[in-house]
């Protein structure tokens, strides 16, 4: 995976300001890198949606919307699509991991406890 670090490394810049086409490239590169390993996996939609990473060119760096989009951008392409685990229905145990984890908040440990274990009764987590 290429880092910011590694890419200044390796174009030995001991202090860089990257300007707008620098930055679009090294994203444009570190977007697609992560891509190729699930790209027959990805929906079509989704790689749809991905390939607007043009319209950051268009974007002042600078701008609020060039930040929303390149971090939408850096959370679809870090998903790991196409892999999936197996569904875990341990009610208990997952009280105890937010009990450890997490202070306070018990609205939301309850929901997140119902959740289970109705998954655990309809023998699937997926919706309707």
């Amino acid at each position: 995976m290429i880092t910011l670090e590694k890419w200044i490394r390796d174009h030995s810049v001991a202090a860089v300001k990257l300007d707008h086409q620098q930055l679009f490239a090294f994203l444009q590169a570190k977007f697609r890198e992560r891509l190729e390993p699930n790209k027959d996996k990805i929906p079509a939609h989704i790689i749809q949606v991905i390939e607007e990473l043009t319209k950051l060119q268009l974007l002042e760096a600078s701008s609020s919307e060039f930040n929303v989009t390149r971090n939408y951008l850096d959370w679809l392409t870090a998903l790991p699509w196409g892999t999936y685990s197996n569904e875990n229905f341990d009610v208990l145990g997952a009280q105890k991991i937010l009990d450890e984890d997490h202070y306070g908040l018990s609205d939301v440990k309850e929901r997140i406890l119902e959740f289970i274990a109705v998954g655990k009764l309809r023998g699937t987590s997926q919706g309707w």
